[in-house]
């Protein structure tokens, strides 16, 4: 019976230079079917609520730091590791694709630069977003084929609303779709939902920690532990985290860079057409000056 798959996305972007980390941009993504989503949400609830976090709104920054006045304020390292440790149980026991891919910023600067204005803005979502999505398909092919990722079996992909990120990421989305065979078809859609569905607050966490752990880590020389949620995480079934090395930017950037050939005139103009008008956007919400509506004067 045919069935849709839902891939929940997050984003993080790290510079832990105090504690000796480097600066990495970083995208996650959980993938399951869409019915499962369901039972995995009440099981996250329930996670909260055996860990003395009923009815919280999970963030990773907000109960790691616990900001004065917020509803994880006070909270201790001993509640955070139990709470933590049931999260990701929770994830191992629904998600069949877990990835969070980084990118360090000094190798996608080096290599984005001479590109910028000759082909468009190639962002670092844009390139881990690519990744992503490849190494799904590489995954799913073994999947038994009445599964399998298929223009019956259609793959959504959800974020977070976020009036920049948005319009910037469906124009990428429409792109990359389109410059692979059969993708437009699989990956159906890319929409924003609301703050706060349970499987956005896991994409957040996987997000943080493999943010985190490659600053730190990988691209950066840092003597402090791995973190316990990270190694947690890392040995889930179907997980996998990832650096980008410079290599595979450089294949990513070259491949970006030919996108556009494949595009039909009409598609072209489309989804131009769409990147203009969010680049606007974007540059309007950056000018000191603009004000949201509803915001004080």
């Amino acid at each position: 019976m045919a069935f849709v798959w839902e891939a929940y996305l997050d984003e993080s972007r790290t510079r832990d230079i105090e504690n000796g980390g480097g600066d990495v941009y970083t995208v996650s993504c959980l993938i399951a079917p869409s019915f499962v989503w369901e039972p995995f949400s009440a099981a996250w609830a329930d996670a909260l609520k055996c860990s003395g976090a009923e009815g919280k709104l999970f963030h990773m920054k907000d109960v790691l730091h616990g900001p004065k006045g917020s509803e994880w304020e006070g909270w201790t390292e001993t509640q955070r590791k139990l709470l933590f440790q049931k999260l990701a149980g929770v994830m191992g026991s629904f998600v069949l694709f877990g990835y969070c891919g980084s990118i360090p910023m000094d190798a996608y600067n080096e290599l984005y630069a001479p590109t910028h204005e000759k082909d468009g803005p190639i962002t670092p979502y844009q390139l881990v977003l690519q990744g992503t999505l490849e190494a799904f398909m590489e995954s799913a092919a073994n999947a038994p084929e009445a599964v399998r990722p298929s223009a019956e079996n259609p793959v959504v992909v959800l974020m977070e609303e976020n009036q920049v990120l948005e319009a910037d990421l469906t124009h990428q989305f429409l792109n990359l779709t389109k410059s692979q065979d059969g993708w437009t078809e699989i990956f159906s859609a890319i929409l924003p939902i609301g703050k706060g569905p349970e499987p956005l607050q896991a994409a957040d966490m996987v997000a943080w920690e493999g943010s985190t752990y490659a600053s730190r880590h990988t691209v950066g020389t840092s003597a402090r532990p791995v973190r316990m949620l990270y190694r947690s995480l890392e040995q889930l079934p179907g997980f996998t985290f990832s650096t980008a090395p410079r290599t595979f930017l450089a294949r990513h950037v070259d491949t970006l860079i030919n996108l556009r050939l494949t595009l039909t005139d009409d598609q072209r103009a489309t989804v131009d057409a769409q990147y203009e008008a969010a680049r606007s956007e974007m540059q309007r919400l950056r000018d000191p000056s603009y004000k949201r509506p509803g915001s004080a004067d």
